[in-house]
């Protein structure tokens, strides 16, 4: 939070603190989220994302599924079981129940690990194409909109951003 307040005091600094002669700074924004929605390499991640979500999906429904059986059967069935019958299904729907719960937080936690690193890996690639542009550009700062209370539309370079970014890392054939 502090880290993020202070981004308006050092833009301003930077911009106080250059030379009296120099050329106009040059400042441009940029909006990350569409840039990971619109580039190439965003659009793979999300699928892939979307992939695994899908597959984890459908083999906890699975599990689900023979749990709801099993319950059922023991539901039918318990009035005319043994009782040794009787917990011996009851411990093997709780197995199941806690091995259920278990698949969940697995897929959960390996959601999550595969979005920070998509989000890293993002976050790294996105820098570079940043500052290469900046560089090509002639910008003296180039900064992300969601640290920015307000900008001028004008500033914002995101469809740049997004065409450079194509360009360094193009679709996978």
């Amino acid at each position: 939070m502090i880290g993020e307040s202070m981004v308006p005091a050092a833009v301003l600094a930077a911009l106080l603190a250059a030379p009296a002669g120099a050329e106009t700074s040059r400042i441009a924004v940029f909006d990350q989220a569409q840039v990971f929605e619109k580039t190439a390499l965003g659009r793979k991640m999300r699928e892939e994302l979307s992939g695994l979500r899908d597959r984890k999906r459908k083999e906890i429904d699975g599990r689900e599924e023979e749990l709801r059986g099993l319950r059922e059967k023991y539901e039918r069935e318990k009035l005319n079981m043994t009782e040794e019958r009787r917990a011996e299904m009851e411990r093997q729907i709780d197995r199941m129940l806690r091995d259920l719960q278990r698949m969940d937080e697995d897929a959960s936690r390996e959601m999550r690990t595969q979005l920070n690193d998509y989000q890293e890996r993002f976050q790294r690639e996105i820098f570079t194409v940043v500052e290469v542009l900046g560089r090509e550009q002639g910008f003296t700062l180039i900064l992300e909109k969601s640290v920015l209370f307000y900008h001028d539309p004008g500033l914002d370079i995101t469809d740049l951003v997004v065409r450079k970014f194509n360009e360094v890392h193009p679709a996978s054939p």
